[in-house]
């Protein structure tokens, strides 16, 4: 259905607040993002230590919630190709918003690569560039280029030794943290959520806290599976589906999120973090426990995650709002309630999927300032 702008109008002069939520960012790929970005099965880091979590392609902020064995958040799975697509920018005031609106688009990839030649050194000469297909083992979706030449990945050593052990609190609700090992940052490149990492408190320079299994969805990173070192502690459970019912028994649509850790929010909401999402902070509780925040589950596994471009409803279009990203509705709904789904749905919807709908890149309601939607 079309919207008029007489439609909107009401909600325009009592001041209803809009922020078009949130969070995919777009590509120019057909395939609807409701159906993309689904994650494949565990990717992390066998020998050298992991990234965050499961490898496949991650997830942002458009299209439906990974399935069974998807990539979670913290997961090793790649953006797009190797490198991902988070990088430095987007901070607060939107970054390229002077543009097309599209921020994450416009970001340079966070992991470009070198020059480095099949078997050139990489990772300050401890590892080696590989052709991805020649590798075995869930490590290699999440190593990066480094210093290698794309499509080659950095590749670490056969261990001798096992890894140090060490606890995260990233990525997780538990007080005791996430059993992890400590692993050289130059081998998680590839990790679109690598930059959230954090040392665990007892890594030495360099190295981030690897936990044994994705947060996400339970699945064995590969991090503590080097030579004959094995985890100690039993997979945590998987990231709750959400949202089920709806705030104050009002939210009528259900799904297509993640129930994502206060650590990982905070980071996503921070206005001098290169993976900060202007929308993130708007996000509710729904069925989440204390402290969580459903967060769409393609964004949450990696920030940096740009679903399809989709045009507006043809009376924003008109009005100069045409860039638009496809946006979970319950998204829409959570940070504007019904009068942001209504404006927000038009023809640019019938691009997106069936939960999805066609949110601007710049918010009508506040003279065009960043949504979120495009990030």
């Amino acid at each position: 259905m079309d919207s008029s702008f007489s439609r909107i109008a009401s909600p325009l002069l009592t001041g209803l607040a809009l922020t078009f939520a949130l969070a995919a960012c777009s590509s120019d790929k057909s395939t609807p993002s409701g159906t993309g970005g689904a994650a494949g099965a565990s990717g992390a880091v066998g020998a050298g230590g992991a990234p965050v979590g499961a490898g496949g392609t991650p997830v942002g902020m458009g299209g439906a919630a990974p399935a069974a064995g998807g990539t979670p958040v913290g997961a090793g799975g790649m953006a797009t190709g190797a490198g991902g697509t988070v990088a430095a920018g987007g901070a607060a005031g939107g970054g390229g918003m002077a543009g097309s609106g599209y921020v994450c688009t416009e970001r340079a990839p966070a992991d470009p690569g070198g020059t480095g030649a099949a078997m050139a050194d990489c990772c300050m000469g401890t590892g080696k560039c590989a052709d991805p297909t020649t590798l075995m083992g869930d490590a290699v979706k999440s190593y990066g280029h480094d210093t290698c030449a794309a499509p080659l990945v950095c590749s670490p050593p056969t261990p001798t030794t096992a890894p140090m052990s060490c606890t995260t609190k990233v990525g997780t609700s538990d007080p005791a943290g996430l059993e992890g090992r400590c692993v050289p940052k130059c081998f998680l490149t590839g990790n679109p959520l690598a930059s959230l990492l954090d040392d665990g408190g007892t890594c030495p320079a360099g190295d981030s806290c690897a936990p044994c299994f994705s947060p996400v969805d339970g699945k064995s990173t590969g991090a503590c599976n080097t030579g004959t070192d094995m985890p100690k502690n039993a997979a945590p459970m998987p990231y709750k589906l959400c949202p089920e019912g709806g705030d104050a028994g009002a939210q009528p649509y259900k799904g297509g999120g993640l129930c994502v850790p206060s650590s990982v929010v905070a980071k996503l909401s921070d206005k001098t973090s290169p993976l900060y999402n202007p929308a993130i902070p708007g996000l509710k509780q729904d069925n989440c426990a204390m402290g969580e925040s459903c967060v769409p589950a393609l964004k949450a596994a990696n920030p940096g995650y740009c679903s399809m471009h989709c045009t507006t409803a043809t009376t924003l279009t008109n009005a100069g709002y045409a860039n638009g990203a496809c946006t979970p509705i319950y998204v829409v709904f959570d940070t504007n309630g019904s009068a942001g789904v209504t404006i927000a749905s038009g023809a640019g919807a019938t691009m997106c999927g069936t939960d999805e709908l066609c949110a601007p890149c710049k918010n009508p309601l506040t003279g065009g300032t960043p949504s979120g939607a495009c990030y």
